[in-house]
């Protein structure tokens, strides 16, 4: 055990901070959404020194182990009742409290908690929670946002809870929270728990039979598009960021341009006339040389279950019809609502090193440009929890300038499909 302390603080000492979550070319599909809703379950399974160090603890090892014997009385005493099969899953409170405690502890005695300052605070998934916690509830704050996070996509797609947006993120499995489930659930449950239980005694590693339920619900689910086009900057992305690396950013009043997607309500259509109009203004300003970036932003979202993708559909127009270079267009292909189009486009300025000193412009159509000055920010306090930007001057009805704000940052661990 010492000598697996001394290891992790020799690596950890040689690290850099890192400025985001960083997805690699050839990552999994479940390993992006486990990064991007669980930043700090996933890096401890992927750093060898601090797994080593949480896995061979005794007091976590104990917990685990109770947690196991919890499932298996589920699958012995209730096989029929998928909710309590699926609860025998989720984190309980007690449980969070004792994980909690003891990784404050860890991180106390050993190099946890420099693991902690040198790679999890700086990808800012954390950053809101943490801006006024010290010392080791940092830890706990850090663990207790994960946990919710797990639990909530357990809630919302093995038991049919509904979702903080039901028209447009529900569960597809038929799965009803009033007690109706699809014929042989239960028994899907079951084999499902069974397979768990045994990867999980060859793993063993933390958490990891929590997040092999997430990721599997999600895939059954179909709710996988967090990792839509990731990683971006290699991708969708490529040529504009080669290009921004030479770009002299004093020459324009603006980084970019942002375009919020409008869904459509029918799944024949893939661009709205809404979306068109907004693309349209966002060309005369670029045009003017307000910036050199046009940003487009919207994931799969109306109708339920599309597989439309809003920025993608808008890349193709500015592209193929309005004749912008693919090295002036930057993709946001995951923001759901107005709240994380603002939010996901801060996100990308800060991680793309867009000078943030420089504003954003956000262009769209009336009604959604004057909401992004007046309710917009108090919409996000209560979604989000934070701002995750500032507004600055309005141009005109359909310009209004916005700053980046760290707060951006910030995971949101009850929204899986765009954390």
């Amino acid at each position: 055990m010492k000598r697996a302390i001394l290891i992790l603080w020799c690596a950890i000492t040689a690290q850099t901070a890192i400025s985001q979550v960083s997805i690699k070319p050839g990552q999994s599909v479940a390993a992006i959404v486990r990064l991007k809703n669980y930043p700090f379950l996933f890096m401890v399974d992927q750093d060898p020194e601090v797994s080593l160090v949480i896995k061979h603890d005794t007091v976590l090892a104990r917990l685990r182990d109770l947690k196991r014997d919890k499932i298996r009385s589920a699958l012995r005493d209730c096989a029929a009742a998928p909710f309590c099969l699926t609860e025998a899953l989720r984190i309980d409170p007690e449980e969070i409290r004792a994980i909690g405690a003891r990784l404050s502890e860890i991180s106390r005695q050993t190099g946890l908690g420099q693991f902690i300052d040198r790679k999890v605070i700086p990808t800012g998934a954390y950053h809101w929670r943490l801006e006024k916690a010290t010392g080791e509830d940092r830890m706990r704050l850090i663990w207790e946002q994960d946990a919710a996070g797990i639990n909530h996509v357990l809630s919302v797609y093995a038991s049919g809870s509904r979702p903080n947006y039901p028209l447009i993120d529900s569960n597809s499995l038929n799965i009803s929270s009033a007690g109706q489930f699809p014929r042989g659930y239960a028994n899907q449950l079951q084999q499902i728990l069974h397979n768990l239980l045994d990867v999980d005694s060859v793993t063993g590693g933390f958490m990891t039979l929590q997040t092999a339920a997430v990721n599997l619900f999600l895939s059954m689910n179909g709710r996988n598009q967090a990792a839509d086009y990731e990683p971006m900057e290699r991708g969708v992305n490529k040529h504009a960021l080669k290009r921004a690396d030479t770009l002299n950013w004093k020459r324009f009043p603006y980084s970019v341009i942002l375009v919020p997607g409008a869904g459509p309500a029918d799944h024949s259509v893939k661009l709205t006339p809404e979306a068109i109009i907004r693309m349209e203004l966002a060309v005369s300003a670029y045009k003017k040389g307000m910036a050199p970036f046009i940003m487009v932003s919207g994931g799969k979202v109306h109708p339920f279950k599309t597989e439309v993708n809003e920025a993608m559909e808008m890349k193709l127009y500015l592209t193929h019809v309005l004749g912008i270079p693919a090295s002036s267009v930057i993709m946001e292909p995951h923001a759901r609502h107005t709240t994380t189009n603002i939010r996901n486009a801060a996100r990308l300025m800060i991680r793309y090193r867009f000078p943030i000193e420089k504003p954003g412009l956000a262009c769209s159509t009336v009604g959604q440009s004057m909401m992004i000055t007046s309710t917009l920010p108090g919409r996000c306090i209560k979604e989000l929890g934070y701002v995750p930007y500032r507004n600055g001057q309005r141009l005109d009805q359909h310009f209004i300038e916005f700053y980046a704000l760290k707060t951006a940052l910030q995971a949101d661990p009850d929204e899986p499909i765009d954390p």
